[in-house]
């Protein structure tokens, strides 16, 4: 192999490992600082973009194993994360957001519309675990529904709504439990 030549490693449950990259740009055709060896954003979530700032391990991102069969969507679950999935990563939100600012331990808008994305995807197996992560101050109940988020979005997301809908399925969980009953 060319040692030249630049090298994308895919890490298991974690970020890509690029090494050999001399000139990194954005999709705007900027230049961006670049090393020897990068490990760069899978997650879609990093307030680092497009590097990777651990988020993916606050979040659960999973590489599970390849299913033997594919796993239909219900086309009302689809319609229902329509809106995360139109999510180009660019941030805006999590930069327009102030307690991003004022919290670093913050996960932002970004990181918990991707996990609303999962949470609420009938598909996902780890919908509970998903939730544990995001049920905290740095998590969603950071959130202050300011709308900023939702405001500076280019796709148009519903941002606080999305993160809104997060916030009712915990609640709705935590009134099962304390009625005794299982979810």
């Amino acid at each position: 192999m060319d040692k030249d030549r630049p090298t994308i490693e895919i890490k298991k449950h974690g970020p890509y490992k690029v090494s050999g990259i001399k000139n990194l740009k954005n999709s705007a055709g900027k230049t961006l600082n670049s090393n020897e060896v990068m490990y760069l954003c899978k997650c879609g979530s990093s307030k680092n973009m497009p590097y990777c700032d651990g988020t993916h391990l606050k979040i659960g991102l999973s590489d599970e194993k390849e299913p033997d069969q594919e796993f239909i969507q219900n086309p009302d679950n689809q319609d229902f994360i329509e809106p995360a999935l139109r999510c180009i990563l660019c941030a805006s939100c999590t930069a327009a957001c102030p307690i991003n600012r004022a919290n670093e331990e913050y996960l932002g808008p970004s990181a918990l519309l991707r996990s609303f994305r999962y949470i609420f995807d009938s598909r996902d197996t780890i919908t509970d675990s998903r939730l544990d992560q995001v049920n905290n101050d740095d998590g969603v109940w950071g959130c202050k529904t300011m709308w900023l988020c939702t405001e500076v979005c280019p796709k148009g997301i519903p941002v606080t709504k999305c993160l809104g809908q997060i916030k009712r399925l915990i609640k709705e969980k935590e009134n099962v439990k304390r009625r005794g009953h299982s979810a």
